[in-house]
């Protein structure tokens, strides 16, 4: 799998107006604080900087159990690790 978003790994700077999350080097997202910033937005963040290793695990996984084992072996796994890796991958919505 070619990536098209920023490698990882990413990283959380906590600043005064909110979260950025930054990926060699730049910026590549930002959750701005606002009078609702709490421990939701920390989860937010760090859910965010993790997306880079979810996405090559669920990859990962996809090629594994595909090769292995069919959609009528694994019903609920298969269809979403391709969902969640096709939604992850399509670009821009």
């Amino acid at each position: 799998m070619k990536a098209k978003h920023t490698p990882g790994p990413w990283k959380v700077r906590a600043k005064d107006s909110g979260y950025s999350i930054i990926g060699r080097g730049v910026s590549v997202a930002r959750i701005e604080r606002t009078s609702a910033t709490g421990p939701e937005q920390t989860a937010n963040a760090t859910l965010i900087v993790a997306s880079p290793d979810l996405l090559t695990a669920a990859h990962k996984a996809l090629v594994f159990l595909g090769a292995n084992y069919s959609d009528s072996d694994m019903p609920d796994i298969l269809p979403a690790l391709r969902a969640a890796v096709a939604k992850a991958t399509a670009g821009a919505p």
